[in-house]
């Protein structure tokens, strides 16, 4: 069984800013910790000019393919891994579909297709990695 990440034919990495690369390395790491295969369904297509995506600083993670105790796994591992200067959802279209078990970690985007990991370099962090002068 093989296991690492794994694009959506639609989903652009290129020219990615530092801190999407390193989201992709968390994701590696992750999936080596679970040996999952997890799927980057959204990189920098798709949205306006200034959004994390565009800009190479964020990426959409399908969820459906882990069952409730790896994605919550998964979920914390990112969280560990990445540390405070980026930001790791779980983002769902509404909470009456989601499981209840998820309900605590749900971030409701009443935009989002299905549940996915969203995951970016947080907000008002203009330089990444910081730079001690």
């Amino acid at each position: 069984m093989s296991f690492g990440i794994a694009f959506n034919a639609s989903a652009q990495v290129q020219d990615l800013h530092p801190a999407g690369a390193r989201i992709l390395a968390a994701l590696a790491h992750a999936a080596m910790l679970e040996q999952c295969t997890l799927t980057v369904t959204c990189g920098r297509e798709g949205h306006g000019p200034t959004n994390p995506h565009t800009l190479g600083k964020a990426f959409d993670v399908r969820t459906k393919d882990l069952e409730v105790g790896r994605l919550l796994r998964v979920y914390e591992s990112l969280r560990q891994i990445l540390g405070r200067d980026f930001t790791v959802l779980y983002e769902v279209p509404s909470l009456q579909s989601t499981i209840q078990a998820l309900k605590p970690i749900a971030y409701v985007n009443a935009h989002a297709s299905a549940p996915h990991f969203h995951i970016q370099l947080r907000k008002g962090l203009a330089v990444w990695p910081a730079v001690d002068i």
